[in-house]
């Protein structure tokens, strides 16, 4: 071995050095493979950093019972045993909403008897860091696993996995101490992103990532919806409302209350999505032929409420939105309520819809995604996995000692929010004080909702839940419902209860004709003098 060779291996990249005794007591080539990898710790403690440095300093032996493991906190089946652990075939990490805190740890070590720390010259702009790469595919057998680098604009192929790609993301590590019999070690710690908040942002709504060399995924068109839930929903909710079958009618303040947010929802929809007929309703001029005037006619011929029409509400409704809100002024005098309205509410939305402006083109059989779209980092795909390799940069030395990278991690998946594995922490939610309609509103809507593209099927198919109930559902595959009652009564309550009811019952059978007996008892009076 020539000297360029010694020099160009003088560093490497080895596993926390609080796990080196448990590895080496009996060597194995799976054991020595782990010595040359990072290790991936658990925390379930919010202070986990003050905990991980404790455990260093008094034991610090004890991270082996922190190293992550494939785990399940899958509730107990119905009828399953006591012993009942359900079991994970790969490893998954956690977020921080569920409680876990995910770290890898390394060691930086001179290639030297006694393997002694490296120190980390930060004067000469040296730094230690990681790398979250993605597994492409399925390796060929006896083949590494490919790899892709995160570049900040999407995942790119990886020629060469021992060297950062240019523009890859570089995630930082810091140093702690760890105690050891005869002398204190460092071990480089960083915080392994999981969360949605650690990812790119994507304007479009999408949370998959396409493939390489993949189309990307067609995004539907919010539009209709929005205006399916804010104002057709709305609308007929108004306009069954204090009918005879309705048992729950609502006043009449209520729905003029109810309607004038209505009115400024369609307000705000017209006015985001198409311009060009909210401007007609505001200057009272009909458009041009097509969808935009036929929607226009319906608006202005139509009555709301009394003889003001649909433009003409939501005309005023505009004029009085700062009152509506509640936030200055008097109460509005608005007075509209949409629940006399003969208006079709099916028709206003066909209306609406139509008279949308064309929606932004689909990607292309190239797979580019569309202008303003950010895919994200972390997928919530059960089938994608992640590695970690840590780095060490030295940008002042000569291009081959620049980068010292290690080997992968395990590898390991990302749990979506919502994971039946996952473990749940106790939730408290603070409930608003001010409940009226226009308090409520002033809440900001800051939780979305992602309806897998199965569920959102499923949910189509419940057209009516009296038909649900019923059992009756639309084409596709059946939806079975399970009923559980419970009671927090004694059983022997329950049958004393029982009982009585079949007592009273005879009774009332026997004797059902005394109460139409008057029985007069004489009672002596003493008389006045």
């Amino acid at each position: 071995m020539t000297t360029a060779q010694l020099v160009s291996h003088d560093v490497a990249w080895m596993t926390a050095s609080p796990l080196w005794r448990s590895l080496l007591e009996a060597p194995t080539s799976t054991e020595l493979a782990t010595m040359r990898r990072p290790v991936l710790v658990r925390m379930t403690n919010d202070d986990f950093m003050e905990e991980l440095g404790a455990l260093l300093a008094d034991d610090p032996e004890r991270l082996a019972t922190l190293v992550a493991t494939p785990v399940s906190y899958r509730a107990r089946p119905p009828a399953a045993d006591a012993s009942y652990q359900a079991t994970l075939d790969h490893l998954k990490l956690f977020q921080p909403f569920h409680g876990h805190f995910n770290l890898v740890a390394a060691a930086l070590v001179c290639r030297v008897v006694g393997l002694p720390d490296k120190d980390v010259d930060h004067g000469a702009e040296e730094s230690a860091a990681f790398v979250m790469r993605r597994i492409a595919a399925k390796p060929a057998a006896g083949q590494p696993a490919p790899e892709l680098a995160w570049t900040g604009s999407g995942w790119t192929a990886v020629d060469d996995p021992a060297v950062v790609e240019p523009g890859e993301e570089l995630l930082p590590m810091f140093e702690m101490t760890s105690s050891g019999p005869d002398r204190s070690r460092r071990v480089f710690v960083g915080m392994v992103p999981t969360s949605s908040t650690a990812s790119s942002k994507s304007r479009s709504g999408s949370l998959l990532t396409p493939e390489p060399g993949q189309p990307a995924p067609v995004l539907p068109d919010p539009r209709p919806t929005e205006i399916q839930v804010r104002v057709v929903d709305a609308l007929t909710a108004l306009q069954a409302a204090g009918l005879p079958a309705d048992t729950q009618a609502i006043g009449t303040a209520a729905r003029v209350d109810a309607s004038q947010f209505l009115l400024l929802d369609l307000v705000d929809i017209l006015a985001r999505h198409v311009p060009s007929l909210w401007t007609a309703v505001q200057s009272g001029v009909s458009p041009a032929a097509g969808p935009v005037r036929d929607a226009y006619q319906l608006l202005n011929t139509t009555a709301a409420s009394g003889t003001a029409t649909w433009r003409q509400a939501l005309v005023a409704a505009y004029a009085q939105r700062e009152r509506i809100w509640g936030d200055t002024g008097p109460a509005p005098s608005l007075g509209i309520d949409l629940r006399t309205s003969p208006i079709d509410a099916a028709l206003l939305r066909t209306r609406l819809v139509a008279a949308l402006p064309s929606a932004p083109a689909a990607p292309g059989a190239e797979g580019e995604l569309p202008e303003g779209f950010e895919s994200p980092k972390l997928d919530p795909r059960p089938g994608v996995r992640y590695v970690i390799r840590c780095v060490y940069l030295r940008p002042r030395c000569r291009p081959d000692h620049r980068e010292t990278m290690s080997d992968p991690t395990e590898q390991f998946a990302i749990a979506p929010f919502f994971d039946p594995d996952a473990p749940a922490r106790q939730i408290h939610i603070a409930l608003p004080l001010d409940t009226s309609l226009a308090g409520l509103r002033k809440a900001p809507r800051n939780v979305r909702v992602m309806v897998s593209r199965e569920l959102q099927g499923q949910m189509q198919r419940v057209m009516d839940l009296k038909k649900v109930v019923k059992g009756e559902m639309d084409d596709g595959q059946p939806l079975d419902l399970g009923l559980i009652c419970s009671f927090s009564l004694p059983i022997i309550t329950i049958c004393a209860l029982v009982v009585l009811i079949i007592f009273v019952t005879l009774l009332n059978l026997v004797f059902w004709w005394v109460p139409l007996f008057k029985i007069c008892f004489p009672v002596p009076v003493k008389g006045k003098a």
